[in-house]
């Protein structure tokens, strides 16, 4: 799981970066967005990896959290997108 917690680490550092240059962008929101999508599916896999007694219930819930990191990352180049 490290590589996951590293990406994490590097989006946050990224967040943190572009926070500082000023300037409210509707891409660092949405980005921001995403890295706490991203963050939540990482916990939640984590977890789940974790333990051996997970319901299906889980799985599916990890899956939709998945789905969300793909929407939110979609979001994201849609923002750049109309910045440029």
């Amino acid at each position: 799981m490290g590589e996951f917690y590293y990406g994490l680490e590097k989006a946050r550092s990224f967040q943190q970066m572009t926070a500082r240059r000023g300037g409210p962008h509707p891409s660092a929101e949405t980005f921001a967005k995403l890295a706490d999508s991203y963050d939540k599916f990482v916990h939640d896999a984590d977890q789940y990896r974790l333990n051996p007694e997970h319901t299906p219930q889980q799985l599916e819930q990890l899956i939709r959290d998945h789905d969300d990191v793909k929407h939110r990352a979609a979001d994201v180049a849609l923002a750049l997108d109309r910045e440029n």
